[in-house]
Parts: C-alpha cells; structure tokens; sequence
C-alpha cells in the first residue's frame, strides 16, 4: 500500500502478506458389511469415500486414538463399528474428520454332519439335535422334510439342512444320515413239556422262531443262569426262562 508523499518528503509504504493454508480433507463418510468368517483384515482408509488427506488420526468409538488402523473381523465382532479420521487444521482452518463404519454379520452356521445307525423301535428322531456343533435354528430341512424322522413314514438316507446367510455371508449346509438297522429279536414265546427221565435240555433249540443272536443272555426268576436245563437234576415244576439280546 503506497501513500504519495509530499516533496521533498518520499511515498510512504506498507505491506500486507496473506498465507493460504491447505483445507484439511478427510474424506466422505464410509460404509462397508462383511461376514464374521472373512479372512484377513480391512484398511480403513479403503472404507472412506472421497480424497482423504493422508497423515490424519484414526478413532474408535470411545475417542481413544488406534495406532494401527485396520479392523480384523471376528466372531465376537458381531454388530456396527464405527471409525472416525480426523485431519488437524491449520489456523485458522479447522480440522476435519470422516467416519468409516463396519458393520459384521454372524455366519451361518449349520452344524457338523452326523451319521445316525437307528433302530425303528427307538420311534422318532429329532434330526436338529443330532447336528454336531451349534446350528442356527433359523434354517431348513431340503425336500419339505420337517426336521422329525419317523421311522415307516420317512425312508433311511441323507437329509441336508441349510441355513440363509445373510448378506454379505453365504448360506451353509450340513446333513445327517440315518441308516436303519434291523432289531434284534430273542425269538418266539415257546413252552416245553418235559419229563424227569429226559436229558438236558438245550433251551434255544425250541423256540418258534430263530434269534438274531444265539449269544444272548439266559435269565430265571430274574437271575442269570446257564441256557440248558436238566431235567434229571432239578425237581418237577413250572421254570420260566427269558433270553435276551442285545
């Protein structure tokens, strides 16, 4: 700035500096869902949106500042977290900051497959129970089946249970297969007449019908004995036997 001066005095003179400094930039606002399976972890400069300035701070939700700023999904992860960066301005700029929020999905989790041999005199299975694990109990059973196997309605095989992921997690599935095995049978009610003169007695060889096991166990009056019977050795009477199978 110059003011002409009067001769014989000179121009008077001053001048006047003026600084531009850098507005702070932090980027835009930022979202990004991922499954708690993910492998790996997330810059969080990658989640904010615009030109971030590089150089800022990055915040967790309590304030406090995080030295390195990347998030490693975990299971215990679960639910929205939210990042804020802050660029410090320089007067009389004032800072800037941009949020960058994560948000994490549970898996779907649908058990661990299991194998089921079933005998149809046990009745009816729960098929969800028999997942291994810990299945979610938000999925479903493939082939409109209803989770319930009864045995003489549905048919012996692998059933497939599925549970929806949700997004951005994919759907899992996990199966149970049930093979039926044939019960065991200790043969048919029989009864003997026998006379004192008789020889011993080989009691299975009189039932009506063949066990599944000739190895079964003899019983008489509730005590474990011997699978013969001597009619010679033991006094005239009623002895009723049970044999059992495993």
């Amino acid at each position: 700035y110059t003011v002409p001066g009067t001769p014989p005095c000179a121009n008077g003179t001053a001048q006047l500096s003026i600084t531009i400094g850098p507005v702070p930039d932090a980027g835009l606002p930022g979202s990004l869902n991922v499954c708690s399976n993910f492998q790996g972890t997330i810059p969080f400069d990658d989640v904010l949106n615009g030109s971030p300035d590089p150089g800022g701070a990055w915040y967790d939700s309590t304030g406090a500042v995080i030295a390195s700023p990347f998030f490693d999904p975990a299971p215990n992860d679960l639910g929205e977290h939210v990042f804020t960066y802050v660029i410090a301005g320089i007067a009389p700029c004032v800072s800037d900051s941009a949020s960058a929020t994560i948000f994490v999905s549970k898996e779907a989790d649908a058990g661990i497959p299991a194998e089921i041999l079933h005998c149809p005199t046990n009745g009816a299975i729960d098929l969800f129970s028999a997942l291994g694990g810990t299945p979610d109990a938000t999925g479903s059973w493939s082939g409109n089946f209803n989770g319930t196997y009864v045995p003489g309605i549905n048919t012996e095989g692998v059933y497939t249970y599925t549970v929806t992921g949700v997004p951005p997690c994919g759907s899992e599935s996990s199966t149970v297969t049930i093979t039926e095995v044939d019960p065991p049978s200790a043969g048919c009610n029989t009864s003997i007449q026998a006379c004192s003169s008789q020889s011993t007695l080989f009691l299975v060889n009189f039932f009506a019908c063949t066990p599944t096991n000739l190895n079964g166990n003899w019983f008489l009056n509730g005590q474990g004995t011997v699978g013969f019977f001597d009619p010679e050795v033991n006094p005239p009477g009623t002895y009723a036997f049970l044999y059992v199978v495993p």
